[in-house]
């Protein structure tokens, strides 16, 4: 008789097996007695599914086409899961001995619908790639406290089933801002517990990082604005001067509060002023053109 999991992990594989081996090897090790599923969507191709089904034959895999996008792909697998706790990752992150063990005590104590932890950064040998992770992941570095929050990174967030009942939040799928955003008005509780912890493992080339912070700009912000009018686009348009002051404003802000990665602020400031204009841009297509394939560039 099978046992039904307590945990549902899905993953969205978009980079490739370097990036995926790291990932399997840590779930595939996790301490505890916690029944857990690992959910792997997969739009890489042959030479993933072939090293998974050859090396993680416990993994259930879900083969996708490349034209999915990152959302929908997560959609998929939440969709899929059989557990009553559903969690992500990326598929570039190692996850602590005890996430799993980790996540099913923290629902257990806690009645919120959310619940996500801290990401560290286990790249951190080129200034690049430290630039790039503080730019994306500042605000959920330690120190952070415990407690309600209003975001949560989808590197490292789990969820009560009860949290997707609806579907609409997922309808067109998963994106985190959307979902814990609809979570918050709903009254529910997104919840930060720093004891969850998870490592963030990638490496960027320079064309790279500016090109994914372009296309994660324009899908933002041509989702967002799919229903403005042309006022309130010209509206944004003349806003997004001041964006790339904004973006580097609450970087600043949350690198403050985090004394051990100033160095890397005031070193990786120009790098970090270029993503801040490539984001700017990519928001200012996306408000006239719309999201365009970007979300397909999201990996």
């Amino acid at each position: 008789m099978s046992v039904e999991p307590a945990l549902s992990v899905v993953i969205a594989s978009v980079a490739g097996l370097n990036s995926l081996q790291d990932l399997l090897a840590s779930l595939a090790a996790q301490e505890g007695q916690t029944p857990a599923e690992i959910i792997l969507v997969d739009r890489v191709g042959r030479v993933v599914r072939e090293f998974v089904r050859r090396e993680y034959p416990q993994v259930r895999l879900i083969e996708a086409s490349p034209r999915e996008s990152l959302p929908e792909l997560r959609r998929r697998g939440i969709e899929s899961a059989r557990g009553a706790l559903i969690a992500l990752s990326e598929d570039h992150c190692q996850p602590a001995s005890d996430w799993f063990s980790g996540i099913a005590a923290a629902h257990r104590q806690n009645p919120a619908a959310a619940i996500g932890g801290s990401l560290e950064n286990a790249a951190a040998e080129r200034l690049i790639d430290r630039v790039v992770f503080l730019m994306e992941y500042a605000a959920f570095c330690p120190p952070v406290a415990s407690g309600p929050v209003k975001q949560l990174a989808a590197a490292n967030v789990s969820y009560k089933r009860t949290a997707f009942e609806s579907g609409t939040a997922i309808q067109s799928g998963y994106r985190e801002t959307r979902l814990h955003a609809a979570l918050r008005e709903s009254g529910r509780v997104v919840w930060m517990e720093p004891r969850l912890r998870v490592w963030h493992k990638k490496r960027y080339g320079l064309q790279q990082a500016l090109s994914e912070r372009f296309h994660y700009g324009r899908w933002y912000a041509g989702e967002r604005e799919a229903r403005a009018g042309p006022g309130r686009r010209m509206g944004i348009l003349i806003l997004s001067a001041g964006l790339p002051a904004l973006i580097l404003g609450r970087l600043a802000a949350n690198i403050f509060r985090r004394p051990q990665h100033w160095p890397t602020f005031w070193l990786g400031l120009p790098l970090l002023i270029g993503l801040s204009i490539a984001g700017t841009i990519g928001e200012m297509i996306g408000v006239v053109f719309g999201p365009g394939r970007s979300s397909l560039k999201l990996v």
